[in-house]
């Protein structure tokens, strides 16, 4: 977001289909509460998340529209050492023993993040080119 709120676009790794599930902080905080709460859930872990594969070019496209932005999504097909094709959770533990179930789309959490950020008028510094070139110097980025 930081990238787009200052006219640079986002820059995506590898082919941006790799899916990533994104939650909405207030889903996790209720999580939290109903796993203290629960009996049951006890000194147990549990996959806190939506269930719900996005891509992270649907995420950057997704934030660029509700920014209201012109920039377009930088697609590099460079890889990051380490990182993982799917990562989305499985709630199913969650819901069976908690309850829990994100209440949160994907765009309603997004539009509360910029409405949060643009209301208190948070400074969206980017500081993504040396975190790049940290990543390229350590060889931990621009695989390709």
């Amino acid at each position: 977001m930081s990238r787009i709120l200052n006219g640079n676009p986002p820059h995506i790794f590898e082919d941006g289909k790799q899916p990533r599930d994104f939650v909405f902080v207030e889903d996790i905080a209720r999580a939290n509460v109903l796993a203290l709460e629960a009996k049951k859930g006890s000194y147990q872990a549990f996959n806190i998340g939506t269930g719900l594969p996005t891509s992270i070019l649907s995420l950057s496209q997704h934030l660029v529209e509700l920014c209201h932005s012109n920039v377009r999504p930088r697609v590099t097909r460079n890889f990051r050492k380490g990182d993982v094709r799917h990562c989305y959770a499985d709630t199913s533990k969650a819901e069976r023993v908690l309850g829990y179930k994100a209440e949160t789309s994907l765009k309603k959490g997004l539009r509360k993040l910029i409405s949060w950020a643009l209301s208190n008028k948070v400074t969206a510094v980017d500081n993504f080119e040396q975190a790049l070139a940290e990543l390229e110097r350590k060889a931990l980025a621009g695989f390709s």
